[in-house]
């Protein structure tokens, strides 16, 4: 004991200041996804000359090394390649000397919640020409950025089981473990899920790399492309996940207390990316999630070590200890269920907050499976404890009968804590994409400005955006976007009804002006009272054909 708390006391010295570090340094305002809000030279316009690209969102976001390509109508590209930051909202790229021609631009970029957005426009340059929708097509998906977002979702999945393995499997040996054979096994728990974690940390930067520049995994590894995703706040977490981790494998056999702290900082990292550096209230949000990731490491990472446990006895052995070493995890896990419900209705509430965001965003459909499943987990738990330990140890002490019922409650328990494993599994695959989605709050336009997206025709799709979404002055912006997403003027006109039913308002009918190509307009008070309003868009597709989409809208109090 003597050597061990030393070492325990240095990494907890060296790592947790470096925790509290990166916590307060890569916190950002309140926000989540940024969205592109103008262009120059503007989607769909024709200009005389032009000498670079600009892209300016509605927050503050990051644009990767080519993150903005210049295409001629041959797919040839035309930029120098170099991004200039004009400021946190604002990037560009140079192009001279463009002869007259179509252009396309494909960009990506980095909200400040990590999250890669990306879209493409077109403009000319001379004399406006037909640009190949297949082309543009092409050359917006055609850069393995989607391909590359997929196997970080599920790197991401690798990284939490690991993480959460190696945290909670450390966790079980100083707290619920007696023996030195118990102890033993959950450090070789605790070294598998830390070498799991590892390698999903070092693949996390080169693929979210790929993400957001589109290279290829060559490409993706060179320092301007990796450079920006280290010091992000996706890279930051990446690295000091790996660094405990590392202190995990090499500290596993030598110091369990320096093991511990390093497994602890390493469950902790997670908390330095996602929503909860950009949803208000700040404080909330990271004391919960601190509190989340905790306690589901000590759930999980101790249950997948307790049935390990259970699989190498049999009712023969000793069930008593048997049903102790059971007993002692359910006070562990009966207290990390206490603590993740908690903090998880503190998170949904701070990310959902109100029913209907449950059922109107793809956030509140994945946050209500993951619910459901954690719900049965914690059924299964509860039985455990309640029922099936109790009768293992009254079975212990008494023949015949009561012992082969003993054993078949003991066989019973076995199956039943692999389900919970594969449950709690099943949880922390489900967070590992639910992380990635805009919350359900800004979604359905609660904490954020309203937006949604509806067909129009086979060819044409409208989104809609209503801002700020509040009883009062409101702006709606209408934006009708071809089969390659981009802005289309191709319609006669298009006009608004606003209708509020629940108090026999309307319908209140408008015309929208022009405000740029493929984008209608409409400012006013005429959403002046909070409640569900329908909206209904009319575009006038031409002189004979009227298309009608209907769009309810719960505008929120001022």
């Amino acid at each position: 004991m003597t050597t061990q708390r030393p070492v325990g006391w240095l990494v907890a010295a060296v790592l947790l200041p470096l925790v509290l570090l990166v916590l307060v340094g890569s916190a950002v305002p309140a926000s989540a996804h940024a969205s592109l809000a103008a262009t120059t030279p503007a989607d769909g316009s024709t200009v005389v000359g032009v000498e670079e690209v600009t892209l300016e969102f509605n927050e503050a976001a990051t644009v990767p090394t080519g993150g903005i390509r210049v295409f001629d109508a041959a797919a040839e590209r035309v930029d120098d390649a170099r991004i200039r930051a004009v400021d946190d909202r604002t990037a560009a790229v140079g192009v001279s000397d463009l002869p007259d021609g179509d252009y396309i631009v494909t960009w990506r970029a980095v909200s400040a919640d990590g999250h890669p957005i990306r879209g493409a426009f077109v403009f000319s340059v001379g004399t406006r020409g037909e640009v190949d929708d297949a082309l543009v097509a092409r050359l917006f998906a055609g850069d393995g950025g989607a391909v590359a977002g997929v196997l970080a979702g599920l790197v991401r999945a690798v990284g939490y089981l690991g993480t959460l393995l190696a945290g909670g499997a450390l966790a079980y040996r100083r707290w619920v473990a007696r023996s030195d054979r118990e102890r033993d096994r959950s450090r070789r728990w605790a070294v598998r899920g830390a070498a799991g974690g590892a390698g999903a940390a070092v693949l996390t930067v080169p693929l979210q790399a790929m993400a957001v520049t589109g290279f290829g995994p060559v490409a993706a590894l060179a320092p301007e492309a990796v450079g920006p995703v280290l010091v992000s706040p996706t890279g930051q977490a990446a690295v000091l996940r790996l660094v405990a981790l590392v202190g995990v494998l090499l500290l596993a056999r030598r110091s369990g207390t320096a093991a511990a702290v390093a497994g602890a900082v390493a469950v902790v990292s997670f908390v330095l990316e996602g929503h909860t550096r950009t949803v208000e209230p700040l404080w909330l949000l990271v004391t919960a999630d601190l509190v989340h990731v905790t306690t589901a490491a000590l759930w999980f990472g101790g249950l997948v070590v307790l049935v390990a446990a259970l699989r190498e006895r049999s009712f023969d052995d000793d069930p008593v200890a048997a049903a102790g070493l059971v007993s002692r995890y359910s006070t562990l896990a009966t207290a990390s269920v206490v603590a993740v419900t908690v903090a998880g209705g503190a998170m949904s509430w701070a990310l959902v907050r109100h029913p209907r965001a449950l059922t109107s965003t793809a956030y509140g459909w994945t946050l209500a499976g993951k619910l459901s499943l954690a719900v049965v987990v914690i059924a299964i738990g509860v039985l455990n404890n309640r029922r099936l330990v109790p009768a293992i140890r009254r079975a212990s002490g008494t023949d015949g009968a009561g012992a082969s019922s003993g054993r078949a409650g003991w066989d019973r328990l076995r199956r039943v804590t692999r389900v919970e494993v594969a449950l709690m599994v099943a949880v922390l695959l489900v967070t590992a994409f639910l992380v990635n989605l805009r919350p359900a709050s800004e979604a359905a336009g609660i904490t954020a400005v309203f937006e949604t997206t509806a067909a129009v025709t086979d060819e044409l799709t409208l989104n809609l955006v209503v801002d700020p979404n509040r009883a009062g002055d409101n702006q709606i912006h209408l934006y009708l976007l071809d089969t390659t997403g981009r802005p289309s003027g191709d319609v006669e006109d298009v006009t608004l009804r606003l209708s509020l039913p629940e108090r026999d308002i309307g319908p209140i009918e408008r015309e929208t002006f022009v405000a740029g190509p493929g984008h209608w307009q409409l400012n006013g008070s005429e959403l002046s009272i909070a409640g569900e309003w329908l909206i209904e868009v009319v575009v006038r597709v031409d002189r004979f054909t009227e298309e009608v989409v209907s769009v309810p809208v719960v505008v929120n109090p001022s």
